[in-house]
């Protein structure tokens, strides 16, 4: 039974990519698991086992991966990427987008991250999303050592007015939603991101990271931001690579 390298594409979830592969390669009745979860709002390569291949979920989970992403500088959000409700809007000088990047460009080595909020890592039983609904998140949010073996500069902080990022997000919101037929909270969302500010701007970078197994891209953003002060986020989080088990 083939091992399949799936596109997990932006509005599915990684149950959703797995079983459009099982229908493509006319898999049927073999046990089925996939490797390093992917959010909704997130795309990119996702390999998926079937047959006996499932027992080597752990190796591939554990393997170090690379991604492509873009962080939105002067919005913050619940869920640090634009998915969440907004929690912070501010404007950005180009000295903080320029303080920002050379911050990112530096990250390396082991860190502490901490479980976002709308992440699926379970306490008590349950995802720390579900825990986030009903008022029950832990305190202080559990942690675990991370590494960050590269970040590359894929572009330079530009500005722009916040009616040319919207359309994007929106757009990918949309995809969450129509995918999930509802089941994510997200036509408040877009109407959120609707009613901003037509003079608002943002800065925006793009970036290429490769980072041990379990770390959070957005978290990388969001951590940095508070920081340094810069309300930011991550979107379009791409993964290029998995390494080999």
């Amino acid at each position: 039974m083939p091992i399949i390298s799936v596109w997990k594409r932006i509005g599915e979830t990684p149950l959703q990519a797995m079983d459009r592969a099982r229908k493509e390669y006319g898999i049927t009745d073999e046990p089925a698991s996939f490797t390093g979860r992917l959010d909704p709002m997130a795309q990119g390569i996702q390999i998926s086992l079937f047959g006996k291949d499932v027992n080597l979920r752990d190796q591939y989970n554990s393997c170090r991966k690379t991604y492509r992403f873009t962080a939105i500088l002067g919005i913050g959000t619940t869920s640090y990427d634009p998915l969440g409700d907004i929690t912070d809007m501010v404007e950005i000088t180009h000295d903080q987008a320029l303080r920002f990047h050379r911050g990112m460009l530096a990250i390396h080595g082991k860190i502490m991250q901490a479980f976002p909020a709308c992440s699926a890592f379970r306490y008590k039983g349950r995802p720390l999303w579900w825990h986030a609904l009903h008022g029950s998140l832990p305190k202080p949010m559990p942690i675990k050592e991370r590494e960050v073996f590269s970040v590359k500069e894929l572009s330079t902080p530009i500005n722009l007015p916040i009616s040319t990022y919207r359309r994007t997000a929106i757009d990918d919101i949309k995809e969450v939603h129509q995918c999930n037929e509802g089941k994510f909270n997200c036509l408040p969302v877009i109407s959120m991101w609707r009613s901003l500010k037509k003079d608002t701007t943002i800065w925006r970078a793009q970036y290429e990271v490769t980072v041990s197994s379990g770390t959070y891209v957005r978290s990388l953003v969001h951590n940095l931001g508070v920081e340094l002060g810069v309300p930011a986020h991550a979107m379009r989080i791409t993964r290029l690579k998995v390494g080999s088990p």
